[in-house]
């Protein structure tokens, strides 16, 4: 497992990090866009443009290589900060301000992070795996989902 992030429930069924700070990892982005963003009816969008931006997140479709990356979109909630063009963007994402998945993974991780969601377990990971795909997984207990990371075995490739 090349990184992940814990998520709690919270009272209002959302899904948070379990510390007081924001994590390192760029996995955040895509909790945060699932979290507060993301819309079914959105997605004819973002498959169709360069960019979306929506409420505090942005997805740069790379249709040329089918790769998407979420990431926040500053320009959203701060007016003097500027959003890169169209054009702009391939030199704008990287590691630190979004997080990269291919178009397939986004599909996967969206059916099953909508199926989470509708079982609302009290805490759930986000992941990437050793193969850089993104999965989520929801537990009963905080000590389930530090176990599953401790006696995680790579999966096969998808």
């Amino acid at each position: 497992m090349k990184n992940y992030i814990f998520l709690r429930r919270s009272r209002f069924n959302s899904y948070h990090h379990i510390s007081d700070y924001v994590p390192s990892s760029n996995l955040r982005f895509l909790r945060g866009y699932f979290e507060i963003d993301y819309k079914y009816h959105y997605e004819e969008y973002v498959f169709n443009n360069i960019v979306s931006s929506f409420n505090e997140y942005f997805i740069y479709n790379d249709q040329q290589n089918k790769m998407l990356y979420i990431g926040r979109a500053d320009w959203e909630l701060d007016e003097e900060e500027m959003c890169p063009s169209d054009e702009e963007f391939p030199n704008y994402v990287n590691d630190t301000n979004s997080c990269k998945l291919s178009v397939d993974n986004y599909l996967e991780f969206r059916t099953k992070w909508v199926e989470l969601k509708k079982a609302l377990p009290a805490f759930a990971i986000i992941y990437r795996d050793d193969n850089d795909w993104v999965d989520c997984k929801g537990f009963d207990t905080k000590e389930e989902m530090e176990l599953f990371v401790k006696n995680y075995q790579p999966q096969v490739m998808h």
